[in-house]
């Protein structure tokens, strides 16, 4: 029972350390796109999840990209970090961040499927104001939103592979299947 216990706090833990890296990485990808085209930070803020920014010089491909970017980055770092990864680490910490750190951008992902179906059937979901949406606003005007569902599904699945490709998924079930 003590164990258990253990590995739920450790789970608790690292679930939350990892959504604040998440957090950092998401809008740390947006910020990379605003000072690459000449805005500057006025606001990094990891509790409300933003950033904020003036100036810059933004044409529409570029302004796609910042919003593409707060799911990329973390996503590729997110890759990086599972090619890298050791599967025949029995740390019970190593395995449970690792596994968060696979998942938080994996289930990211997931907006860029509904949204852009969501917007399929009712044009007024793009005034939802997320990333995607914000995204679909201009991408939406030259080529079909189903690009994007694609590309998501595509990415999603990629992570699937890697996960299950490197054990993570099944060293985090076998840790969490704790004898008393």
């Amino acid at each position: 029972m003590q164990r258990k216990l253990k590995l739920l706090g450790f789970v608790i833990l690292l679930g939350i350390f990892t959504l604040i890296l998440y957090i950092v990485l998401h809008e740390l990808g947006h910020c990379i796109v605003a000072v690459a085209c000449g805005a500057k930070i006025t606001e990094f803020s990891i509790l409300t999840a933003h950033m904020t920014y003036i100036d810059g010089n933004f044409t529409n491909l570029e302004t796609m990209w910042f919003n593409a970017n707060g799911v990329l980055f973390p996503l590729i770092i997110s890759y990086v970090y599972m090619i890298f990864y050791q599967k025949k680490r029995t740390n019970s910490l190593y395995r449970i961040f690792s596994y968060f750190a696979a998942i938080l951008p994996l289930f990211s992902l997931f907006a860029w499927v509904f949204i852009p179906i969501l917007i399929l059937n009712d044009n007024t979901a793009i005034s939802i104001g997320d990333d995607c949406a914000n995204f679909l606003d201009i991408f939406s005007t030259k080529y079909n939103p189903v690009l994007v569902i694609i590309s998501a599904i595509v990415l999603i699945s990629l992570s699937l592979i890697l996960m299950i490709k490197k054990n993570i998924i099944k060293n985090f079930i076998s840790l969490m299947k704790v004898k008393q």
